[in-house]
């Protein structure tokens, strides 16, 4: 199991997101059991990519009141998020036990769980495995192994390329000497009358403040704008990367995804070698 920090857009509380999680789930279990059951030999490893649970904006907040509510600071995991990893556990558990990937007999051996090393990562790998293995509230916590630097495990670092930069703009016909990403969200949000007059910043943060039910955005047209269109924006941007539909670019994605597959191969090689850092630090509910 990997968890990663990886840009990707947050689930939350709307019943249409809920039933395109379950129907997800449902099609992993699916496909986990057609493969098992049509190989003459069992799977020898699986491995599960997770992204962190609902954390707070990266880099601003809405308002004075929502960086109270965040008490973990800007970027870090919020407490719902925490609530829905472990929910998330529990719904993992429920279908590996099913298709007999995870039984009683399973030991700790056999699940190797790694996080990138930033606080939100690491404390959502913990939220989910606890669950996922059954643990209860105040048992001791997974050992969740990972690595000193944050760049071993972000592996979109290749956006801070001017080389690469410059390829993604001039796909969107964006000339800019110094190849400025800011530049395609600028033309993204400009797309979006709704939302042109705000900052990507303050879309991102009033799209992770929506996550919270408790939590008020003072601001009605940001809130707007978040509710309808943040979504959009993200996915656009976001997919800008790689290139999505017309726009695929297969040189970009190869260079996007081979860091990616470099982070699995270290993955597999540190769990054969037991050469991971292994991390206790009591953090989960703090």
């Amino acid at each position: 199991m990997i968890i990663l920090d990886v840009p990707s857009l947050s689930f939350n509380s709307h019943p249409s997101l809920f039933s395109l999680m379950s129907l997800i789930h449902n099609l992993h279990t699916l496909f986990l059991l057609s493969f098992i059951n049509a190989l003459p030999s069992k799977p020898i490893l699986v491995q599960m990519f997770i992204r962190h649970a609902e954390r707070a904006p990266m880099n601003v907040f809405t308002s004075e009141s929502s960086s109270k509510f965040f008490h973990r600071g800007l970027g870090e995991i919020s407490d719902i998020g925490i609530h829905r990893a472990t929910e998330m556990g529990r719904s993992f558990r429920r279908r590996y036990r099913l298709i007999g990937l995870l039984n009683d007999n399973t030991t700790s051996d056999e699940i190797f769980i790694r996080s990138s090393p930033l606080t939100r990562t690491l404390v959502s790998a913990a939220s989910f495995s606890n669950s996922f293995l059954g643990k209860s509230f105040n048992s001791s916590l997974p050992i969740i192994h990972t690595s000193q630097s944050e760049l071993d495990e972000q592996f979109l670092y290749i956006m801070e390329s001017p080389l690469f930069r410059c390829k993604v703009l001039a796909n969107h016909n964006i000339s800019d000497p110094m190849c400025r990403m800011s530049l395609l969200r600028e033309n993204i949000i400009s797309s979006f009358p709704l939302c042109s007059n705000f900052t990507y910043d303050a879309i991102e943060a009033a799209l992770a403040e929506l996550e919270q039910p408790r939590l008020k955005i003072y601001n009605d047209d940001l809130r707007k704008c978040a509710k309808r269109h943040g979504k959009r924006i993200s996915y656009k941007w976001l997919s800008a990367i790689p290139g999505v539909g017309s726009e695929f670019d297969l040189s970009r994605a190869k260079e996007s995804i081979g860091p990616l597959m470099a982070i699995i191969h270290r993955n597999i090689e540190r769990a054969v070698n037991n050469t991971s850092k292994e991390y206790f630090q009591n953090i989960l509910y703090s």
